[in-house]
């Protein structure tokens, strides 16, 4: 049942997203919702069926993928925030502007490297989820930099496909060193 109840509050966050006079996406509410159910619920969700259990630790490690999710949606946004201001699209970045955007990106991309390590240190267990750290931090910071340097669509289309390969290269490695230790 809580999987079925899951399923159910996800798929409907889905059809909000862009259904709907109040769309999550035109309304501010996407970036917390892509944090949400990309990070804590999906990585829950997915131990849950797995291991039938649940612990503390599952739905804090899902923060990281998270929080790098909604760093490609803000990839998307700082890039799009002319397009979608004319189009009356009220995202974070075009509620508080372009800094605002590329600030909250960093601080997605920090969250990611935090969570690892603070996991490390509260448990002292799993030092091999350190590595997933080390990635976030060094290419999301190279990253950050880019999305802060330029408006260019050319360097910024690209950078989404990068930040969804941190995503991926992050999770990979997260779970590699938690299952090597």
């Amino acid at each position: 049942w809580p999987i079925l109840a899951l399923g159910l509050i996800s798929i409907a966050s889905g059809v909000a997203y862009t259904a709907g006079k109040y769309a999550l996406a035109y309304t501010g509410l996407a970036d917390l919702f892509v944090l949400v159910f990309f990070g804590p619920v999906a990585v829950a969700g997915t131990f849950y069926v797995q291991a039938l259990d649940l612990p503390t630790w599952v739905p804090i490690a899902g923060l990281g993928p998270g929080a790098l999710a909604t760093a490609i949606l803000l990839a998307n946004n700082v890039r799009d925030v002319h397009e979608d201001r004319a189009a009356s699209k009220k995202t974070l970045v075009v509620r508080f502007g372009r800094g605002f955007g590329v600030r909250l990106y960093g601080a997605m991309v920090t969250l990611a490297v935090v969570v690892p390590a603070a996991m490390v240190v509260v448990s002292h267990d799993h030092l091999g989820a350190l590595a997933a750290s080390a990635v976030a931090s060094l290419v999301g910071r190279r990253l950050t930099r880019t999305l802060a340097q330029t408006e260019d669509p050319a360097i910024l289309n690209p950078l989404l496909g990068k930040t969804a390969l941190l995503l991926f290269g992050y999770c990979v490695v997260f779970a590699l060193g938690w299952w090597l230790t």
